[in-house]
């Protein structure tokens, strides 16, 4: 947000913009709106820092003082601040500031009656509430209305321009525009009819519905009946101080909606009766018989009709208790916006209308914007009882099941001793659900008890017990709980016998001991002859194995004919029917990762005979759809997305879609391969020398990269250190913390984790879409235990690749090749150094020296001439040449890889080059083209040289003339002319 500073002129003096560091900064500002009072408030402080625009002893942050006005855009309108208090110290600036003038602030009204009724302008134009304050009215709701009114005391213009509204039944909002030089254009005040059931007031009615849970943190109810009352007697006075009540006036009252009576006027006196029978004056009607809580009031006016409104007013604020809601969080509203509630928290649920009365907001810190509601209003739930029911029913099956276990003893073991009861609870929301349970470890399910002993002489070093929740015979829940087994280790060598001690003490003569053990048993006989096998029985009975598919490894979505499902339950028994019950199979995970399609084998050898002597046969079809009709062959696999498998006993394959097995052949796989973060190369080694141990560094100007809301991204890289996502700063570790932040450090997430360096973390950037940097955390202070990270790779996709540079790195390098030479700005000397030495060597040459030029020109042209020749009598004779060895390759290539090289010849043409990609060299029919880096940077064709960067390191000579190096002197170059063949 940028702040502009202007003078006691309104003159633009200055500018405060956080998004620029060249400029003063600002923090710990709140701007803040008021329904009640039409105003706003802003406070901010400023850092104290030279800038560039300072001059002499002239600092930018002089112009923030008392004399000085602040402005800001928000939502398309201008907002200008005078700043009425700053607080100063060698360091900062403090300034408060307020929207309105100070006239209308510090200057007080005189007492005032008015003569007759009039309206509210002539109000202003009389108490000259307008004509010294650049003051005027923009829209007024209240325009038509007269009313006779009298201020006895003095108070400032804006109490009395508060109060005046007041007595209309009005609300005020101040408007201040300004002109493209940021003089006063028009400072407005809007003057509303006040909120009620068929006026808005200030605001609109938003079409925002705010939800607990969702746009709504907390919703905090208060019902206060403290000041209740239900009866009250209103009067005021005339000119000559006489007492006017309500009691001439005619009959009077108010029905609410439901058609009852709620107010009336009996007397001198308003009631509330239904107020009275809620809330009585005593305990119980029993008590006393006068119920009514009475209150006296004054109003400032003679007219009866004047004194009875402001009384209602009154008593129906009164006569119910005081219901407030303060909602927690911000809300993105205007002040006096209208906006509904719903809240689930609360039961019965509730439905409120609110307005905006009060909103903080902070443009540097937008966590502290907070916004506040009054004038609360229950809406009536116009559901039934039975689809109310329905509502709460709905709301109450979309929570999910949870699992939660305990233990008696624990998930770790030593040396196979001791056991520990697992029992598992089944949680929707906040209550407990009754359930089924299976027990399974390594796919086979062990148990369907409520609970399950784990014995430590089960498991071998390691064990995962998965535990399911079943209702309804439907897996509802699962929960894998790993179980750990720890031995001692092997016992150690001996040790070296130690020094013999002091000899000690004669002991006190033992007790005779027990008697020995027996001796060692002799040794054992010789091994007997192998016994005769038995006769191989035969019972004469047929074993069956049994298939099945599931989705979880307890045998959720339990299925015999679906293979697409990722488990395969497997049994055998002597049953030819096949086993509904999943806790009968033993579930292995089968589905990995799809690979390509491969092109079709052989006919696969037809199975052994079975008993029966006939000869099962396995058949394959490819299909385009899961059920085989898109698409169906049994020969062509080319691009089909599903395979299909039939065993039977004809050796035909069959053209029956609806006969196979259906497969997916591949999952959605994503791979990026570009890196976005450009400056990703590194070492990133913060080294701040922190207080504490939160060593960080945002390379915001080494670094950036393009983020998109809501997109998915995969980073990985390097380091010497622990790659994690937790952050402490206050505990010292070989911690190493990835963030993607703005520069501004006020949008951020944490994007490592244990596995960026590995197979890397993947992650949803969740803030705005924009451009962000990396910054580096590690946790080590001191220099010869820093860590670092580098080769750090963001990209697009579910799968990691190895690190490359982004391709902007990559053209940046290509782009300063050139200048790694010399620069234009040297060449350009050169060149004017070059003309002035030439003319002066022409000046000086000899006739011998232009001959011996010549010379050595002819001797270059002449070698030049005689190299072509040869090498184009190579070019002749090998293209006469017969090859020994003929590929006719057509439309495929055919490819030499060497250790980092490679050679690949095709139609297009020969390329040689680096395996990395880096350079190479493509000879195609007519064009010869060099590369480096993926780029085009130099070729050959139609007997051209095209170069876009060179260095010529000896001569180069266009037509008759030839520029070469100086041989008297490196540093200077000379064109000769050395005339033609």
């Amino acid at each position: 947000m940028l702040l502009t500073i202007h003078d006691a002129n309104l003159k633009k003096v200055a500018f405060i913009d956080n998004e620029k560091q060249d400029t003063l900064n600002y923090f710990n500002d709140t701007w803040t709106r008021y329904l009640e009072t039409g105003s706003s408030t802003f406070n901010f402080t400023v850092f104290k820092k030279a800038i560039i625009s300072d001059t002499g002893n002239k600092k930018a942050y002089n112009y923030l003082n008392e004399k000085a006005f602040v402005s800001f855009q928000y939502k398309g309108k201008t907002y200008l601040h005078t700043i009425r208090k700053t607080e100063e110290n060698e360091q900062v600036i403090k300034c408060y500031g307020i929207n309105l003038n100070l006239e209308l602030i510090n200057e007080f009204a005189n007492p005032y009656k008015s003569p007759r009724a009039m309206t509210f302008k002539e109000y202003c134009d009389a108490m000259d509430l307008l004509n010294f304050t650049l003051l005027k009215i923009g829209v007024n709701e209240v325009s038509s209305q007269k009313i006779s009114a009298e201020w006895e005391g003095t108070d400032t213009k804006l109490n009395r321009l508060l109060s005046l509204a007041n007595k209309f039944g009005a609300e005020i909002e101040f408007d201040t525009h300004l002109n493209a030089d940021s003089s006063i254009k028009s400072f407005v005040v809007n003057v509303y009819h006040e909120n009620d059931d068929k006026h808005q007031g200030v605001g609109r009615v938003s079409p925002t519905i705010l939800t607990y849970g969702k746009n709504l943190k907390t919703l905090t109810r208060t019902i206060d009946k403290t000041n209740i009352y239900n009866m009250v007697r209103p009067t005021g006075r005339d000119d000559q101080g006489n007492t006017i009540t309500i009691g001439a006036l005619g009959a009077w009252s108010v029905n609410n909606a439901k058609g009852e009576r709620e107010f009336y006027q009996s007397g001198e006196g308003l009631y509330a009766p239904l107020s009275m029978h809620m809330y009585p004056a005593a305990f119980t009607s029993g008590t006393m018989s006068d119920q009514w809580i009475r209150k006296d009031m004054t109003v400032e006016s003679a007219n009866p009709e004047v004194i009875r409104s402001a009384a209602y007013r009154e008593l129906k604020k009164n006569c119910y208790p005081a219901v407030t809601y303060e909602a927690e969080g911000f809300a993105d509203l205007e002040i006096g916006d209208t906006v509904q509630v719903y809240d689930d928290g609360f039961s019965p649920t509730l439905l409120l209308e609110m307005r905006v009365s009060e909103q903080a907001i902070s443009f540097s810190n937008p966590q502290n914007n907070k916004t506040t509601f009054s004038n609360a209003k229950a809406l009536e739930n116009r559901l039934s009882q039975n689809i109310q029911q329905q509502l709460d029913r709905m709301i109450e099956d979309a929570k999910p099941y949870t699992i939660k276990v305990a233990t008696d003893n624990g998930v770790a073991f030593k040396n196979g001793q001791g056991q520990s009861v697992v029992t598992p609870t089944l949680m929707k929301g906040n209550k407990v659900i009754s359930s089924g349970w299976r027990w399974v470890i390594n796919g086979e399910i062990k148990a369907t008890s409520p609970s399950y002993i784990v014995r430590a002489a089960d498991i071998n070093q390691t064990m995962v017990l998965t535990i399911t929740a079943w209702v309804d015979n439907q897996e509802v829940a699962s929960e894998q709980v790993t179980f750990l087994n720890t031995s001692d280790g092997t016992k150690g060598a001996k040790g070296d016998r130690g020094e013999k001690g002091d000899k000690g003490d004669k002991g006190d003569r033992g007790e005779r001991g027990e008697r020995g053990l027996q001796g060692l048993q002799g040794l054992q006989g010789a091994k007997g002859d192998q016994g005769i096998p038995g006769a191989k029985g035969a019972d004469g009975r047929t074993q069956y194995t049994h298939l099945a598919y599931a989705d979880t490894i307890s045998g959720g979505g339990f299925s015999q004919t679906n293979a697409d499902k990722a488990y395969i339950g497997v049994y055998v028994d002597f049953t030819a029917q096949d086993s509904k019950n999943p806790a009968d199979y033993r579930w292995t995970k089968w589905r990995g990762s799809d690979g390509q399609n491969g092109k079709d084998g052989a006919q696969g050898i037809p199975g052994k005979p079975g008993a029966d002597g006939r000869t099962p046969y396995f058949h394959r079809a490819w299909a385009n759809s899961a059920d085989g009709r898109d698409g169906f062959s049994t020969s062509d696999s080319t691009n089909k997305r599903y395979l299909g498998t039939l065993t039977d006993f004809n050796e035909a394959d069959s053209q029956d879609p609806t006969r196979y097995k259906w497969t997916a052949l591949f999952d959605n796989v994503q791979v990026g391969g570009r890196n976005l973060l450009r400056g990703s190369k590194g070492p990133f080694m913060p080294d701040k020398k922190p207080a504490n141990f939160d060593n960080n560094v945002l390379y915001a100007g080494n670094t950036s990269i393009s983020m998109e809301q809501g997109q998915e991204y995969i980073i990985s890289a390097k380091t010497n250190g622990n790659f994690t996502a937790h952050h402490d700063g206050n505990r010292e570790s070989d911690n190493v913390v990835l963030w993607i932040m703005d520069k501004n450090v006020r949008n951020y997430q944490i994007v490592s984790d244990l596995k960026t360096g590995t197979i890397g973390t993947k992650f949803v950037w969740s803030k705005p879409s924009g451009i962000y940097h990396l910054r580096v955390n590690t946790y080590r202070k001191d220099p010869e235990k820093l860590k670092s990270a580098w080769e750090v790779k963001v990209e697009q996709g579910t799968v990691k690749t190895d690190w490359s540079p982004a391709p902007e790195d990559v053209q940046a390098d290509i782009d300063s090749k050139a200048d790694q030479i010399l620069t234009q700005e040297q060449l350009n000397a050169l060149n004017e150094k070059n003309s002035i030495m030439q003319a002066e060597l022409e000046a000086k040459a000899s006739l011998d020296t232009v001959n011996q030029w010549f010379k050595a020109y002819q001797d270059f042209v002449n070698s030049n001439v005689a190299e072509r020749a040869k090498a184009e009598r190579d070019l002749i004779v090998a293209t006469q040449r017969v090859a020994a060895i003929e590929n006719n390759l057509g439309d495929m290539a055919q490819r030499w890889d060497f250790i980092d090289t490679y050679m690949q010849a095709t139609n297009e043409g020969l390329s040689i080059g680096k395996k990395d990609g880096s350079s190479f060299v493509r000879m195609g029919d007519n064009r010869i083209s060099f590369y480096s880096a993926g780029k085009e940077v130099a070729y050959f064709s139609g007997g051209a040289l095209q170069v876009d960067n060179g260095v010529f390191t000896k001569t180069l000579q266009i037509g008759r003339f030839r520029e070469e190096q100086y041989h008297l002197n490196p540093d200077m170059n000379v064109i000769r002319y050395v005339g033609g063949a």
